[in-house]
Order: C-alpha cells, then structure tokens, then sequence
C-alpha cells in the first residue's frame, strides 16, 4: 500500500514497529516492502529492505523486486549486478526476472544485453513471452540493430509468440526508423 501511494518512506518505519512489537518481518513482509519502496521511486530503500534480509529468505521474488526498483530509476548496472547475485546465489531467474533485467537493458539502450538475456532465457529452458520478444525487438530497433531485431522477430515465431501481438513494427523499412 505504501508503494502504491507514493510513501516508501514509511517503510523503515513500519518495520521497526514490527520488531518493537516482537514480530519478525518475514520474506513476505521484506518482499512487500522492497516492492513498496521500489512503486515509491526509492531504488536505494528497496536495496536497503533487501540488504537486511538474511541470505536463507531471499527468494526470486525479492531480487525480481529489486531489480525492477533499479529498473524503474534507471540504474542498469546496479540490476545487472543484483541479476548476477541472484545467479551466483544459486537462485534460478524466471520469466518475471528475464523480463525485468530485459527492461533495464533497454531503458539504458543495451540492445546486445538484451539479445544475450533473450539467448540465456532460451537456454535455461525459461518461456519468454510475447512482453520479452517485444522489447529485444524494440531495442534493437531504436539502436539500428534491424538485423538483430529480424532474428529475434523470427525466433519470436519459431516460439509461437505470433499470436500474442508480437511486432516487428519497423523491421520492414530496412533501416530501423
């Protein structure tokens, strides 16, 4: 609720009541609260949050918070980094995960991040969606990477994503614009 409004502040604060009150914050509790200050635009309180969990509660739902925090605010390398913690944490990365590192990739215009996220997604036997082929399709675009973005387009069919409003709006131009 409090990411949601805008108030990420207020989670610090409703944690340590938590704690006064003898009740231990959860990974749930964590989880909503990284995504809270993560809604709220405060990337750093949602490393914060998931700083303080210990190791064993981290789970794929708290790092894919996280991530999407830095997302959100812009700060590709610091969820690039968080990707390659969870990994090295033996975590294994979902779709929602893919999709998120996918999208800070190309917030900071990182078509060829994006292809090999596409290529580790495959390999890991991870379904990409019709969300994932459109952004590395996107990305690739808007750099001018039209030869990328055709193969990816054409992967997108060899998966069946076709049917779900897979696009490849500017790849029939020849010149990505």
């Amino acid at each position: 609720a409090y990411g949601k409004c805008k108030k990420p502040d207020r989670v610090p604060r409703l944690l340590e009541e938590m704690k006064a009150s003898g009740i231990a914050p959860d990974n749930i509790t964590f989880n909503a609260a990284i995504t809270a200050a993560g809604n709220g635009g405060d990337p750093d309180l949602a490393l914060k949050v998931l700083s303080q969990m210990a190791y064993a509660d981290k789970d794929v739902i708290s790092y894919n918070a996280a991530i999407t925090a830095c997302e959100k605010a812009g700060r590709t390398d610091r969820a690039l980094d968080l990707f390659a913690e969870m990994k090295a944490h033996a975590i294994a990365p979902t779709n929602v995960s893919y999709n998120a590192i996918i999208a800070a990739c190309q917030k900071a215009g990182k078509w060829r991040n994006c292809v090999d996220f596409l290529n580790a997604m495959l390999a890991s036997n991870v379904p990409p969606d019709v969300v994932t082929f459109n952004s590395v399709i996107s990305t690739c675009e808007l750099a001018g990477a039209t030869d990328a973005a055709t193969d990816v387009f054409l992967r997108a069919l060899e998966h069946k994503a076709y049917g779900h409003g897979v696009h490849g709006s500017n790849l029939w131009h020849g010149d990505g614009a």
